[in-house]
């Protein structure tokens, strides 16, 4: 009896096992033939860093570009030329191979990356405008040519990215994760990301009182009013209000990493 209680028993595990077993097969089949995207509520854990990095793509960088001052010289035939720059774009990522007699472009995937220890990354592309001018100051001649700033990390599942608008199957295929959500960088083969940073509200003035703003100087007190503003390529500084002793006012900002004071009369002249 005890010899056919234990052979039943091990007959009852082993279809449990094989049932467990065909049920998670159908599930993994399922989940990798999926014709859609990845799950959505897992995507949105990283959304905020690839719609971050996607800002960068379509307007951060153009921003950027415009508030580069341009380059003015002159040369020894009393010509003056003005360099600036037009537009900044990222290439998606990819590497150049030799066929034969023919140069063919191949487009790298993060796995690739991952596995040859090197870094996931595009190139960066830049557009200058040259303008040349006479010794009267007359234009007399302008043209645009394209330059190469070198290679610039690329963000997973990001528009420069090659795995973007892949659904599950594409994904499975260039050897990623079903649900492959992003959001992060390969550099020399390892995983990085960008940790995000609580700061304090944009263009809102807040009153606050900070015992080490005495130390800036003689008649400072510890109250006074902070505010952070950011230009239009989410660069920011933060701007101080001291309230003195004296019941004067000054304004404290940083630029090029020196700390300036200005009365708010001066200003207000």
């Amino acid at each position: 009896m005890g010899k056919k209680n234990r052979e039943k028993n091990t007959s009852i595990t082993t279809s449990s096992l094989v049932r467990q077993q065909d049920q998670t097969f159908e599930y993994l089949t399922k989940t990798f033939n999926r014709k859609d995207g990845p799950i959505q509520s897992i995507c949105d854990i990283t959304r905020p860093h690839v719609d971050s990095f996607n800002w960068m793509l379509k307007e951060g960088l153009m921003k950027a570009a415009s508030t580069i001052l341009p380059l003015e010289f002159e040369t020894n035939t009393k010509l003056r030329i003005k360099l600036k720059f037009i537009s900044l774009e990222i290439a998606r990522p990819k590497v150049k191979v030799i066929a034969g007699a023919n140069r063919l472009s191949h487009y790298v995937y993060p796995a690739e990356a991952r596995m040859g220890k090197g870094t996931y990354s595009g190139t960066l592309h830049a557009r200058i405008l040259a303008e040349i001018f006479d010794q009267n100051g007359k234009l007399i001649g302008r043209e645009s040519y394209d330059r190469n700033l070198g290679s610039i990390p690329v963000m997973i599942r990001s528009d420069a990215c090659n795995l973007a608008n892949m659904n599950t199957k594409e994904l499975c295929s260039k050897y990623e994760e079903p649900n492959e959500t992003g959001g992060y960088f390969i550099v020399k083969g390892y995983e990085r990301i960008l940790r995000l940073l609580t700061m304090t509200r944009r263009n809102y003035p807040m009153a606050m009182s900070r015992g080490r703003w005495r130390q800036r100087g003689p008649g400072f007190t510890d109250r006074g009013l902070q505010i952070r503003c950011l230009s239009d390529d989410q660069r920011g500084i933060e701007n101080t209000l001291h309230y003195l002793d004296t019941g004067a006012i000054t304004l404290a900002f940083m630029f090029r990493k020196e700390m300036y004071f200005i009365p708010v009369v001066m200003i207000l002249k």
